[in-house]
């Protein structure tokens, strides 16, 4: 993204992004978990749920430290703090901010996986992880002066 807004034309760079979804997949699986990888990938060890549950052979989020691991670990990549410290990102969230088996406000139900589809469990994760993304909004500022942040607020600076 960065590359290629460097090299558009003046009157044609990128002003913000329009995040539509999917910021984070709460589900994860850990390496030894996994040995054999995903689609043919090594499994990299970014983060480890301190209350989450395992279901099978991956694991996800149950509190709000939980949710807040996954957003530290997607945050430290550098190419996304780049592109955040460019641009506002405008972000949407859906079902994987905070429910592996949600659509929208629905929530699939089974008998075998009753104890994570409760609604009282699925208010209590959704809270949860909408608490977390406080973290996800902020990001780092290139220029600190009080002239840049108005004229970013204004959006009038593309931070060039």
């Amino acid at each position: 993204m960065i590359y290629e807004d460097e090299r558009a034309e003046p009157a044609e760079p990128l002003w913000f992004v329009l995040h539509l979804g999917d910021f984070i997949y709460e589900i994860v699986w850990y390496p030894e978990d996994r040995p054999q990888g995903m689609y043919d990938r090594r499994l990299r060890d970014i983060v480890r749920y301190k209350s989450g549950e395992k279901i099978s052979d991956f694991h996800i989020p149950t509190t709000r430290d939980d949710y807040r691991a996954v957003y530290r670990a997607y945050l430290h990549d550098p190419n996304l703090q780049d592109a955040r410290a460019r641009w506002p990102f405008v972000a949407m969230r859906d079902n994987h901010e905070f429910s592996w088996l949600g659509w929208q406000s629905l929530q699939v139900r089974s008998a075998s996986l009753s104890r994570f589809s409760s609604r009282p469990a699925l208010a209590q994760r959704r809270a949860s992880a909408v608490g977390a993304t406080r973290h996800r909004r902020r990001s780092r500022p290139r220029d600190l002066s009080a002239r840049n942040m108005a004229l970013t607020v204004l959006g009038m600076n593309r931070g060039r």
